[in-house]
């Protein structure tokens, strides 16, 4: 029931961040540009994997907020969707291994939800 919950609040999410960072594009997020470039997304979202994969889920949630604290974070935000997205997909005990619980999924997904509403508040009120 929980993870029912939690992947609705993530598909929301995603859809939200679409909507607000890619006009609507709802494919997986883009690791390189038209050009072939990766993109600054693509890097983060890069080394937030091979720190879940190293079982690092804590360093590479605070790396994901660094860079979303940061000038310019709101860029991030599409790393930071998937980056939820994947660890969700995680069974519970490879979670507890990690010191990673599905109450911190749920925090982590509160605060990128808010961060992506206030972008759609900040663009609506510009336009």
């Amino acid at each position: 029931m929980t993870g029912d919950y939690l992947m609705r609040q993530i598909e929301d999410m995603a859809r939200l961040c679409s909507e607000v960072l890619f006009a609507k594009h709802t494919e997986p997020l883009p690791v390189f540009d038209e050009q072939g470039n990766v993109t600054e997304n693509g890097v983060l979202y890069g080394r937030l994997r091979m720190l879940c994969s190293a079982g690092r889920v804590n360093e590479a949630e605070n790396l994901l907020f660094d860079r979303l604290d940061a000038p310019g974070g709101e860029a991030f935000l599409p790393a930071a969707v998937q980056f939820y997205k994947d660890i969700q997909k995680w069974e519970d005990a490879a979670l507890e291994k990690a010191g990673f619980s599905r109450e911190e999924i749920r925090d982590g997904l509160a605060e990128v939800k808010t961060r992506l509403q206030s972008v759609r508040m900040e663009r609506s009120d510009n336009a």
